[in-house]
């Protein structure tokens, strides 16, 4: 085998073992944001997006008392699926800087009727004991009932910050299933 069929079966190789191994996480039934490619990509800046301060990668969302809400994730049912969605799993990476730090990972279903339908809030202060340090933070929701998964439903997901203490979010995942 001379060089240049040697050199073209290494690139071959190489771009085949890159391309399989990155997973899609986006789209159809799963999110994903860790929020690196966000900057640049609206008129409207996202105030509480931060550089140097991540869970991975360069950027994060930073909360606090001037910013009490994060960045949210927000769609339709009908963008997602076409079939009825059973069930959500999502979560994301918290780290706080103060242990008075207070926040709730939010996932929200708003039906035509009914704002807030359904409201679930995970207090990150249950499961972070430490600052500094990054925390996943998972919640799950069943979607069937009381007509939550009905396709001009919207849901979304974000953290609110309920006190004045800096935290900081990144890592957006949310799993729908049919």
């Amino acid at each position: 085998m001379n060089i240049k069929n040697l050199a073209f079966a290494a690139f071959i190789s190489s771009f085949l073992l890159i391309s399989c191994s990155r997973e899609n996480k986006q789209g159809g039934l799963h999110y994903f944001n860790d929020f690196e490619s966000v900057k640049g990509w609206s008129k409207m800046p996202i105030p509480t997006l931060v550089e140097g301060n991540a869970h991975s990668g360069n950027f994060s969302l930073k909360i606090d008392s001037l910013e009490g809400f994060s960045h949210a994730f927000n769609i339709k049912m009908k963008d997602i699926s076409n079939k009825p969605i059973k069930k959500v799993r999502y979560s994301m990476y918290c780290m706080i800087k103060s242990l008075n730090a207070k926040a709730s990972l939010v996932l929200a279903v708003d039906t035509v009727n009914k704002p807030n339908a359904l409201w679930q809030g995970i207090p990150i202060q249950d499961q972070i004991k430490e600052i500094n340090k990054w925390v996943k933070i998972t919640g799950e929701v069943q979607l069937a009932q009381d007509g939550l998964n009905k396709p001009e439903n919207n849901l979304v997901m974000y953290l609110w910050n309920n006190s004045k203490e800096v935290i900081f979010a990144d890592d957006y995942e949310l799993e729908f299933f049919e």
